[in-house]
């Protein structure tokens, strides 16, 4: 079995390492979305340096 947290934030490194490569194409910002809930994804963006900036309502807005 993958030790799954471990793995993610590797690739999560790998991605952001080849995303912000000084070349003429390279990228400025970089964004992050996840599920509420989604404690795990959450803890890998902290990891990352990621920080929370807005909730999204998908759908049109909150339930009613």
């Amino acid at each position: 079995m993958l030790p799954w947290p471990r793995f993610l934030t590797e690739a999560g490194t790998a991605v952001l390492d080849f995303a912000f490569t000084p070349r003429p194409e390279g990228l400025e910002q970089v964004g992050w979305n996840a599920y509420a809930g989604n404690h795990g994804s959450a803890r890998v963006a902290q990891k990352h340096g990621f920080r929370f900036e807005a909730v999204a309502w998908l759908g049109g807005g909150p339930a009613r």
